[in-house]
């Protein structure tokens, strides 16, 4: 069925039947009016009549066919469809979008496959869209691989901005507008090759591997690759981190025929510091430079290892060479701490912020004072004075024979003070202070340790168990615990020890006229069953004697024992209870208090004066220094006495009832 323009001038009307398809008036037949003869198709009639191609022939610059919708906007429209009823049925579908998109849609899988944009709400204008589960978009040539590439241009109004093409080896190659290469991406491996002489930016990069050539790379974020090699120029401006924790050993390789390899440090794109290898001359030397001097700091010779500091900077804080024919310089010559060997091994010295000062027997001819110098019996260690020596080591100068010297010491060289003397077995240090040995630490132990054969065995100092606690410890360092402690202030002492047998303490007196302990209160007479002068107890807890301050002693005298063995004495005769008898009468027992006692309760008891003038010899004097005598009663021999005289009283009583009976 041909329908053309030609034929048919004009399409106007719409169907009179709902049941028609197509209404076509012909206006240049007037054969069933003057507008013109209509010619209606059915639906049937039309799927019946149009089959085969259809022909529709525009005029230059007319249009063919215009298919409008003016429906509802929520619909799609207006729409063709193709419809595929063999073997592969398919439903395809060409249509006006609700947003205004040109859209081909797959009817029967029910997808969008590719659209045209507008400039609707959702949707930018010009922007095509290409959905697939597979291959998206897919640009094919047929001709020869070698005679035509396959292009992808990206132009901005008439300006082409770049291509994307497969080349004649199917790699896939970004070219600027010109048509010039940038990039090649190998179709086998992956690997890029960027172009030379070009600069390529990327926010970041994670590939398997970038070779670069002579072009350079430039990221803003990070790199990650397999490899990265380049023979140009690289620019990172996030963090470069090469390899991970894995065990395995990876390395930064820089490498160059000749010329230099290194690293160079930079602020705000200023060379600061260069590391690098063959810096200036080109040798394999490794070398640290200063870029604001351009100069070198210091060069390591691949040869020996030999580090070397080119150059001396006067009364600068550098690491130099020195003026001997080997050494070091930490500073500069009037301000430096130098370390030097002269070209005749002869002489080395050691300089300060003052000058110059030698180490071993010849002074070094240079004009300042000297920190250390030699003489031909001393050698001496200075202060900024000249005329003040801190310490003198006595005899020859030779260091040699410094064992051999009997003695060395700190001593003022403008006064006859000796701060220090060092012997051999022995220091001695005096001064006109009252302290001759001053330790302090800001926190832990202040103390002086005592070993024998390297291993430690005592120590004397503060806080050597319990930081500032500031107590003073006798430290057993055997055992790990304190033998004695001091407390600050109260000057309390605690001594412990851990002894299987024998005592814990023993206080030996070896005068020919000894005496023992003194307990003494010298800041009160407290006199009372308090204060203590002695306490014994165990960890029962249970108080087995104490000795109180008003002279009492409290213990288990059940427990007490008298030695009374004969072999200690000189055994007498019996004791007359005759004698006792009108004595024991005479002694008097009465009720007192003593002058000083703390306590109200009358004391039952004998007057030493009145036992004295029946019995003497119960009564003996005890003389304090500083103090009056005083008297005091044997009670012991009263008891013993007053035995006898029972024992008598006894007989008598015996004698009697016998009468009696």
């Amino acid at each position: 069925m041909d329908v053309s323009i030609a034929n048919l001038p004009a399409f106007v009307g719409t169907a009179t039947d709902d049941t028609d398809l197509l209404v076509i008036v012909d206006v240049s037949d007037t054969s069933e009016s003057p507008l013109g003869t209509t010619k209606r198709a059915t639906r049937a009639q039309a799927t019946s009549s149009l089959t085969g191609p259809v022909n529709i022939n525009a005029a230059a610059n007319g249009d063919a066919l215009v298919a409008t919708y003016s429906g509802s906007g929520s619909n799609v429209g207006p729409r063709f469809r193709l419809v595929r009823t063999s073997a592969t049925a398919r439903t395809w579908e060409i249509r006006v979008g609700i947003d205004g998109a040109y859209d081909v849609a797959d009817v029967t899988a029910g997808l969008s496959r590719f659209t045209i944009a507008t400039n609707g709400a959702t949707s930018v204008n010009g922007n095509l869209m290409v959905t697939a589960a597979a291959n998206v978009l897919a640009l094919t040539n047929t001709a020869a691989a070698a005679a035509t590439n396959v292009y992808a241009i990206f132009q901005r109004g008439p300006n082409i901005s770049s291509y994307f093409f497969a080349n004649a080896s199917d790699d896939l190659v970004i070219a600027r507008g010109d048509g010039v290469a940038s990039a090649t991406i190998n179709r086998l491996t992956g690997n890029w090759t960027f172009a030379a002489g070009s600069n390529t930016t990327f926010g970041a990069i994670t590939t398997g591997a970038i070779n670069a050539g002579s072009a350079s790379i430039t990221t803003t974020g990070a790199i990650n690759a397999a490899t990265l090699t380049t023979t140009g120029a690289g620019t990172i401006n996030g963090n470069l981190t090469v390899g991970i924790a894995d065990g395995t050993s990876r390395f930064i390789i820089l490498n160059s025929t000749g010329g230099t390899a290194g690293l160079i440090l930079q602020t705000n794109g200023v060379n600061q510091w260069i590391l690098a290898r063959g810096y200036v001359d080109g040798s394999n030397n490794f070398v640290l430079a200063n870029g604001p001097l351009g100069s070198t700091a210091m060069s390591v010779s691949i040869a020996n290892n030999n580090v070397t500091f080119p150059s001396e900077v006067f009364g600068n804080t550098y690491i130099t060479q020195g003026n001997g024919t080997n050494g070091v310089t930490i500073g500069g010559k009037t301000s430096a701490l130098r370390l030097v060997k002269l070209a005749d091994n002869s002489v080395g010295f050691l300089a300060t912020d003052n000058g110059w000062a030698e180490v071993t027997a010849r002074q070094y001819n240079i004009s300042g004072n000297r920190a250390m110098y030699g003489t031909s019996t001393f050698t001496i260690l200075t202060v900024p004075d000249i005329t003040v020596d801190a310490l003198l080591m006595g005899g020859n100068a030779d260091p040699s024979n410094y064992y051999s010297n009997t003695t060395h010491w700190f001593r003022n060289k403008a006064g006859s003070n000796i701060y220090m003397q060092v012997q051999q077995d022995v220091t001695i240090m005096t001064g006109v202070a009252g302290i001759q040995l001053y330790l302090n630490t800001a926190a832990g132990p202040s103390s002086v340790a005592f070993a024998r054969a390297g291993v430690g065995r005592w120590q004397i100092g503060t806080n050597i168990v319990s930081v500032a606690t500031d107590f003073l410890d006798f430290f057993d360092s055997a055992s790990g615990l304190t033998a004695l402690r001091f407390a600050p202030t109260s000057r309390q002492a605690v001594f412990t020890a851990n002894v299987v047998t024998g005592f814990a303490m023993q206080v030996i007196n070896t005068n020919t006229a000894p005496s023992g302990l003194d307990l003494f209160f010298n800041g009160a007479a407290p006199n009372n069953v308090t204060a203590l002068f002695l306490s014994c107890h165990d960890n029962a807890p249970q108080t087995r004697c104490n000795i109180r301050s008003n002279g009492g002693i409290e213990n288990f005298q059940a427990n007490n024992f008298n030695l009374s063995d004969a072999t200690l004495k000189d055994v007498g005769a019996l004791l007359d209870p005759h004698v006792w008898w009108d004595r024991l009468a005479a002694l008097e027992i009465r009720a007192f208090k003593y002058l000083d006692q703390t306590h109200d309760d009358d004391n039952i008891g004998l007057i030493a004066q009145q036992v004295q003038a029946v019995a003497p010899e119960l009564v003996d004097e005890l003389i304090a220094e500083g103090r009056s005598p005083i008297l005091g009663v044997y009670t012991t021999d009263l008891y013993h006495a007053h035995i006898a005289v029972t024992q008598e009283l006894q007989r008598r009583i015996l004698a009697l009832e016998a009468k009696l009976a």
